[in-house]
């Protein structure tokens, strides 16, 4: 398939964003992420929903190595993602045992 560019059809459509978020995870691979980026986040979400496991769901969830942090945790997270080599990468990180769960679902959110 030929990639759709944002400057010949002139506006965002789902095939565009899809087609590039595609592209991206070709480009960064599975966790273009700086060290401790995950972890910051995980923190955050802590300090401002409070301590406990949680219900998350992540909208948009790349390659899913925020969410795989948040289920390491103990947490129950369900990601979405949008690009089938993201959502790909991860379900591999799915596949390992974590304390809480990691349910990865390729849709259009």
């Amino acid at each position: 398939m030929k990639p759709i560019s944002l400057f010949q059809i002139g506006k965002y459509t789902n095939d565009w964003i899809k087609d590039f978020y595609d592209q991206a995870a070709t480009w960064w691979g599975p966790d273009p992420q700086a060290d401790g980026v995950h972890a910051a986040r995980a923190k955050t979400v802590e300090r401002l929903c409070g301590a406990g496991t949680k219900r998350i769901l992540e909208l948009g969830a790349g390659p899913g190595a925020t969410a795989a942090t948040f289920a390491d945790l103990g947490h129950t997270v369900v990601a979405i993602e949008l690009s089938p080599l993201r959502a790909r990468y991860a379900r591999e990180l799915a596949k390992v045992p974590r304390q809480g769960s990691l349910t990865i679902l390729e849709a259009d959110f």
